[in-house]
């Protein structure tokens, strides 16, 4: 592909050329996340992830998260909102909570298709845990795939709605690093209608 871009660039259209550069981007991505995601995997796999929990603001989480992302949104002119409230504060590992925000971030934009809209905002579950969605109107999950997403044995990579490649570990750390740090995680989602993937964390008062 970059060698087409180098070589035969002049033969290409302004549509063709706009093509294979938002390729590019999405293999960047895609690589990106896959070595991102390896190491978080061998590190809590060997024993030596660290975990040092503190008073986080979610906001700002999911405002970073989105930017990074938003890149890949724009290229399937894909809306993403984020509602989460600003006095949103959990008890997590700041890396932890930003590895959780990234795939279901990224998974929702890979799985909606061109035009559609990603949303993650935020509610009090109960007295001790804050709730946080990330909802799409995307492809969406059947019921027998749902029963797979979390389980290392049954894994598979999959195809985004755009052809995106998918690494297969993104939701496997999701589900240990939340409940790693005493939360939960649920997944909701109809084919054709989209998914709603929820995580549970400790609530926490905002540090003075």
């Amino acid at each position: 592909m970059t060698h087409v871009l180098s070589h035969d660039a002049d033969s290409l259209n302004e549509e063709q050329k706009l093509h294979f550069l938002k390729s590019l981007n999405n293999s960047a991505i895609y690589l990106e996340s896959l070595l991102e995601n390896l190491l978080q995997w061998a590190r809590t796999t060997g024993g030596t992830l660290e975990i040092n929990p503190r008073c986080v603001s979610v906001y700002d989480i999911a405002r970073q998260n989105l930017k990074i992302i938003s890149i890949n949104a724009e290229n399937k002119n894909i809306e993403l909102i984020n509602n989460v409230a600003k006095d949103a504060w959990v008890t997590a590992d700041i890396n932890l909570l930003q590895t959780i925000f990234r795939n279901l971030i990224s998974n929702a934009v890979k799985y909606t298709n061109e035009g559609g809209k990603v949303i993650i905002s935020s509610s009090k579950w109960n007295e001790r845990m804050m709730a946080f969605t990330i909802e799409d109107n995307g492809i969406g999950i059947s019921k027998d795939d749902i029963k797979k997403l979390f389980r290392i044995e049954m894994n598979t990579k999959t195809i985004g709605s755009s052809t995106e490649k998918g690494t297969g570990f993104g939701l496997i750390l999701c589900k240990d690093f939340v409940e790693k740090q005493g939360g939960e995680i649920f997944v909701e989602s109809e084919i054709d209608k989209g998914s709603t993937f929820r995580f549970l964390l400790p609530f926490c008062e905002k540090e003075v």
